[in-house]
């Protein structure tokens, strides 16, 4: 297709907003390619994939800080002779992992609002900056649990070393 064709379809497209599509509108694989793109669009700005997200997190850091816990309360991983201001480090993992637990809970949380109903644009909007604000909680959220699990590491190493 040559490029002045090209261009005036791209204008076409945005002065009606109409889909002009690369292949005829009965083609199987252009309409499975397209009910890919609907499918994908939905679970991007799903408030149930992140939630869903959260929740299994939320698993994770559970698991992570009973461990964790249960090796400071039942082994002598922390040294008696070590000075009290030292010890505190060993509490900097489930510190972590106790914020990106809250994270995780605010992304969980519902909250209240109020929506015109025949504001399409409106709801799309507000739909998308809800979703993009929680995942960028339970993003946050992730790498509290990273650097939890790399502090935890490193105590293992340090407590080595003394």
């Amino acid at each position: 297709m040559s490029e002045k064709k090209e261009t005036a379809r791209a204008a076409q497209s945005l002065i009606t907003d109409e889909e002009i599509p690369d292949s005829p509108r009965d083609d199987p694989e252009h309409l499975f390619w397209l009910e890919q793109g609907r499918k994908m669009l939905t679970d991007s700005v799903s408030l149930t994939t992140v939630r869903a997200a959260a929740t299994s997190l939320m698993t994770g850091l559970g698991a992570m800080q009973a461990i964790y816990i249960g090796v400071l309360g039942f082994a002598d991983f922390i040294p008696k002779e070590m000075k009290l201001p030292l010890k505190w480090f060993f509490a900097a993992p489930p510190i972590l992992w106790l914020m990106a637990l809250y994270l995780c809970l605010k992304v969980l949380k519902t909250e209240g609002m109020e929506v015109r109903l025949k504001a399409p644009n409106e709801i799309r909007d507000r739909l998308q900056d809800l979703v993009r604000d929680k995942q960028h909680d339970l993003d946050i959220a992730f790498w509290l649990l990273l650097a939890g699990l790399v502090a935890a590491a490193l105590l293992l190493v340090w407590r080595r070393l003394i």
